[in-house]
This record gives C-alpha cells, sequence and structure tokens, in this order.
C-alpha cells in the first residue's frame, strides 16, 4: 500500500519538491473532473462532478440544478479552463473548493433516510463472517459493518453512534464469555 500511495504522490508531486502546494492539488483535482481531457470543464462534466460529490455528502439535487450549471457554463463561453476556474475560486488569493459544497447544498435536500433494522445489520454482520463459523471479529472490523450499513441507509454517521457501536461489540463479547 505503501508503494501505491507513494506513486500517487510521486504523480502529483510535479515540480519534485517532496511537497505538495495546493496548486499541485488543485491541478489533480481539475484534471480528475475533465474526464475528457481536453483541458476545459464543461457543463456535462461539471454536472456529473455535483452529482458524485452530492452522493458523497448524502444529498439529492433539486429539480433545476442543471439548468444553473448549464447557464454559468454559457456565460463564461462554454466551459471554462483551469487557470479561469483557479482565478473564480480564488479572487482573495485563497482557493475556496467549498463553492462546490456550497452549490450544492444549497440546491439539494438530504437523502431520506431509510429505516433501520436490527436484523440486516445481524445478517451483513453474519455474511461478512462468511460460511466459517469459527471466524472472528475484532472491534475495527465490527464498527466498519455496522458502519457501512448505516451509510447504505444514509443515516449519519458521527462519534457517539461510533461509541454505541462499540459498546455493542464489547456487551457481546462480554456476554459469549460466559
Amino acid at each position: 500500500m505503501r508503494d501505491g500511495l507513494s506513486d500517487s504522490f510521486d504523480y502529483l508531486d510535479k515540480d519534485n519538491s517532496t511537497y505538495l502546494t495546493k496548486k499541485e492539488i488543485f491541478d489533480a483535482l481539475f484534471q480528475t473532473i475533465d474526464t475528457n481531457g481536453d483541458g476545459v470543464w464543461n457543463s456535462t462534466e461539471v454536472k456529473d462532478f455535483l452529482q458524485e460529490y452530492a452522493k458523497l455528502l448524502h444529498r439529492n439535487m433539486k429539480d433545476g440544478w442543471e439548468s444553473e450549471v448549464d447557464k454559468a457554463i454559457a456565460e463564461i463561453n462554454n466551459g471554462v479552463s483551469a487557470h479561469e476556474l483557479e482565478a473564480a475560486l480564488s479572487a482573495d488569493g485563497h482557493i475556496k473548493i467549498d463553492t462546490f459544497k456550497n452549490f450544492i447544498m444549497d440546491n439539494s435536500k438530504p437523502l431520506p433516510a431509510e429505516k433501520l433494522d436490527a436484523w440486516e445489520i445481524i445478517e451483513e454482520i453474519m455474511l461478512a463472517m462468511g460460511d466459517d463459523n469459527h471466524t472472528e471479529f475484532n472491534e475495527e472490523m465490527f464498527v466498519e459493518i455496522v458502519k457501512d450499513y448505516f451509510i447504505h441507509k444514509y443515516h449519519p454517521w458521527n462519534n457517539t453512534i461510533s461509541q454505541k457501536v462499540v459498546e455493542w461489540f464489547h456487551h457481546m463479547n462480554t456476554n459469549n464469555d460466559s
């Protein structure tokens, strides 16, 4: 894993300084979103990025948000280059990527949380254990499975919930040890 991280770091470190600058990170982000590699974000690329980012934030974009993006792209002549975007996002000299998050939050609503089912959680745990009845879980594995279930059901995950799951894990282990 270290080699993969090291390779990624080396790829991003364009000036070989052994440090990542904000510009190198920004350029990498821009290139990731510029899926056709033409050096300009078009309307489709921006909408795809915003839609994926909204999913990460557990949000559903509201009706009409796409026309806002189309309008903005049309105003800047059907696309925006990395230089133009950097200038727009850093009017005060600091790049503010949260501009995208703010757009999403203003043009979306939270995904509805699905009902949590304790039996489904237990089923997920059993599936993760596989066919081997002797498989044991450590605390970290147990918490990760429950966390994945929560996130899949669009429920928030925070330190309080994590601690309760850890307590649940220890409670089950204590009861099974006797």
